[in-house]
């Protein structure tokens, strides 16, 4: 019997290759879909949890109120962690990690520019679940001139020899001997260090502060059994006070497992990274909506054609339960088929998508049981929807009925099939808007002028000794006609990170506490940035004024900062900003000195010495780009021989800025097409079904003398009225949505109707494409086929 049955079903894929193709077809574009997005989901949902601690592991953060609401930071005092430690008994390890930033290594004649490097307390790897290949994980970053490397960078280094114990100069200056080896960190880990050197090398960064007051490392504590958090958050604060009495700032703990997702920085409490995972959550689910109603709709198309076989069965002595049988085997046979194919998608196309994901997968993980479960569960749970409609309707008839006038779908069934595709063209609709929203908006982000000419700017950061010899650096290049003008920071123009509220201007109330961005800069560093002054001027050599002494200073400030202050001219008035005390001598026009996903915030800047600066800048001349490059290398080898030239481009560094949104818009436009794409295969079927349904009365309709073009119109009319339906259904959703996305960014595109119309188009002429078929075959019929029976 079972052979029967296949032998039937193959029969029948066989008689309707073309349906039945693109029904499997259609079921694995979707399952492929849902696949890929699922490995992304899975990915990021697996992040860190392969430390063996991690339930019991926490980053200790703050929540600093000030007037105008609490803004949420994820660093703490440098001192913080051991104090927390010794004085809190719930606390059984604690652990400080910051990135070092740009370090140079060298082993012999082998130099290399390293940014992967990282500075941990020596409780790293004891609380931190990577493993060593080489050391003992108690032991590696005991000594102050310790560091552990990864496999990869030990062969880098070292070749083929053993690099225990072997020795890499950092900077030009201290020796580091090699402790430990360690696995390459997993892709799916919060730190992505190659090297891992000891707390102890950032004492003597410029930026160590013993004060509490000043927050800029990540620490992590390893909380006991049964600890309360709350608890654990109040002794926190208390000891932080303790050491730090004017603050109210209240430190907190937050789940390390949940960091990735979950984490936030800012004025009130965005929902983090995991508002990514429900979009492509979402989206994975309703790709496979559709694929799934693309099933039924086309197995239902198909059943149409075989209600007289069912009565002759049933007829021949076969019972009900052999036609549901039947009906269910042949459902699961295309449903099967169906995910074969889409393994073989994924498979065939991982590589692509991990380029476009900017994931690592591997074709091994299509092979994880938990994966194949899930694929094999939704495989069947849409055979089993798909094949009900045949399975019981068509077994249920009587046979005299269907051997008499056929199947009619019903009203029922007519007004389902209908509203199915409806949803399916509302969804693609939908995805379609946010497509081409995503891609303007990263569009408008990567043009909008941001108040500072970044073209032609070029940096190098400082590291090591290069701090001394900036002063000569910057004479070297002065005399280059290539370059126009040279200057240094703390920060890069587009990324100031650092803010305080201490700080005091003339007629500040007492009550009014506000965080204000601040850099400390170089002179000719408006010049070399391109900035415009509102009023007054920029820093000069020939005010002596300018130059720092002691705590004192002049100040510049942008236009946030001279509203805030409540004046219409700040030029003039004396401000405060933490020690340094002077005179505001400019403002400055607005410049986007963070991405534009937030609003320009007040800030201030100030001359700062030398020995603090991070970064050179130089403003070079528009023209042979390459030539220049090649003459300020030369520069820079005869004044730095020691430190290869590692320049940067700012409007490159800025693109990077945008890499969320550019992967967000390239999946989205992938999985629009997808949708639509899908979506046009159950309207195909929905056509097949219809055009089967009116044979005889498009058959009577030609006889009578109707015309191809009133048969066309016949046949479309009806599916651009589901169009228009889905349209109007799709469009106000998608407006809500869409404000809301844009929402979050501190500027962002208008919604013009261009926008809709568009998607409208693009839809509109895909459904077309999708049933010109069967309206050709309707219009190419030979109405005597149609009629012989009557």
């Amino acid at each position: 019997m079972i052979y029967s049955y296949l032998k039937i079903a193959f029969r029948n894929i066989w008689r309707h290759r073309l349906v039945s193709f693109i029904t499997i077809f259609g079921l694995a574009l979707g399952l492929a879909g849902s696949m890929f997005i699922f490995l992304w989901v899975y990915d990021e949902l697996s992040f860190d949890r392969f430390n063996k601690l991690g339930e019991r592991l926490y980053k200790v953060e703050e929540d600093q109120p000030y007037t105008n609401g609490v803004f949420h930071v994820g660093v703490t005092p440098w001192p913080s962690g051991p104090v927390w430690k010794e004085k809190i008994p719930e606390i059984e390890n604690s652990c400080r990690v910051t990135e070092t930033g740009s370090i140079l290594l060298r082993k012999d004649e082998k130099v290399f520019n390293e940014e992967k490097v990282m500075a941990a307390d020596t409780s790293f790897f004891n609380m931190f679940t990577y493993p060593l290949v080489q050391g003992n994980p108690r032991l590696v970053l005991r000594e102050p001139l310790s560091i552990v490397l990864s496999e990869e960078m030990a062969g880098k280094y070292f070749g083929n020899e053993d690099a225990m114990g072997k020795n890499l100069q950092l900077n030009n200056s201290d020796v580091y001997r090699v402790t430990g080896i360690m696995k390459k960190m997993p892709a799916n880990s919060t730190f992505t260090a190659d090297f891992i050197i000891p707390f102890e090398y950032m004492k003597k960064s410029r930026w160590y502060s013993d004060q509490w007051a000043n927050n800029s490392i990540a620490t992590y504590i390893l909380l006991a059994k049964g600890s309360k958090t709350d608890a654990v958050n109040d002794k926190l604060t208390k000891i932080a006070r303790e050491h730090n009495p004017e603050s109210n700032t209240r430190f907190v703990v937050f789940p390390y497992l949940r960091s990735h997702l979950h984490s936030y920085w800012g004025f009130g409490h965005p929902p983090g990274a995991i508002v990514y995972i429900w979009i492509f959550s979402s989206i994975a689910l309703l790709v496979l909506i559709i694929a799934c109603i693309n099933f039924m709709n086309l197995s239902t198309a198909r059943s149409a054609s075989r209600a007289k076989e069912t009565g002759l069965r049933k007829l021949n002595g076969a019972y009900k339960q052999d036609a549901v049988i039947q009906f269910f085997g042949e459902s699961f046979l295309h449903a099967f088929a169906g995910m074969i194919l889409a393994f073989a998608f994924v498979a065939l196309l991982l590589g692509p998508f991990n380029n476009l994901s900017g994931k690592t997968f591997i074709a091994s993980i299509l092979i994880k049981p938990a994966f194949v479960l899930s694929i094999f569960l939704i495989t069947v749970f849409t055979a089993l929807l798909a094949g009900s409609y045949p399975a019981f309707v068509l077994s249920s008839f009587k046979p005299i009925d269907t051997l008499k006038s056929g199947m009619s779908g019903g009203t029922r069934g007519g007004l389902f099939r209908k509203i199915t595709v409806v949803v399916q063209f509302s969804i693609s609709i939908i995805l379609i808007l946010f497509t081409i929203v995503t891609y303007r908006q990263l569009k408008f982000m990567q043009s909008k002028s941001i108040g500072f000419d970044k073209e032609n700017l070029i940096y190098v950061q400082i590291k090591g000794t290069m701090t001394e010899s900036y002063p000569r650096i910057r004479q070297e290049y002065l005399n280059d006609p290539s370059v126009i003008v040279v200057t240094a920071s703390t920060n890069p123009p587009q990324d100031i990170g650092s803010n305080s509220d201490n700080i005091w201007w003339e007629g500040k109330s007492p009550d009014q506490h506000t965080l204000v961005s601040m850099a400390g800069i170089d002179f000719d560093y408006v010049e070399t940035m391109g900035i415009k002054m509102k009023s007054g001027r920029s820093f000069s050599r020939a005010f002596s004024v300018d130059i720092p002494h002691d705590s004192s200073g002049t100040f510049l400030i942008n236009e946030q900062l001279e509203k805030l202050m409540g004046t219409e001219d700040a030029v003039g008035k004396v401000m405060k900003f933490g020690d340094t005390r002077g005179l505001i001598v400019g403002v400055m026009k607005d410049f986007n000195f963070q991405s534009l996903r937030s609003k320009v915030e007040p800030l201030a800047l100030w001359i700062w010495p030398d020995k603090f600066f991070s970064y050179i800048f130089f403003r070079v001349r528009p023209g042979n780009l390459h030539k220049t490059l090649a003459g300020i290398e030369t520069s820079w080898k005869r004044v730095m021989p020691l430190y290869p030239f590692d320049y940067h481009f700012i409007d490159q560094e800025i693109e990077k800025t945008y890499r969320v949104e550019e992967r967000t818009g390239s999946l989205l436009k992938y999985f629009s097409v997808l949708a639509i794409l899908i979506a046009s295969i159950g309207l195909f079927g929905l056509a097949t079904y219809t055009v089967e349904q009116r044979r005889r009365e498009l058959g009577l309709r030609k006889v009578l003398g109707a015309s191809g073009r009133s048969i066309i119109r016949l046949v479309s009319g009806e599916f651009m009225k589901l169009l228009l339906i889905a349209s109007l259904i799709s469009v106000p959703i998608s407006l809500f949505m869409l404000h809301k996305y844009l929402s979050n960014y501190g500027y962002h595109i208008n919604l013009d109707p261009m926008i809709f119309i568009i998607a409208l188009l693009i839809s509109t002429f895909v459904a077309l494409i999708a049933i010109s078929y069967q309206m050709i075959t309707a219009i190419n019929a030979d109405p005597a086929k149609s009629l012989k029976y009557e």
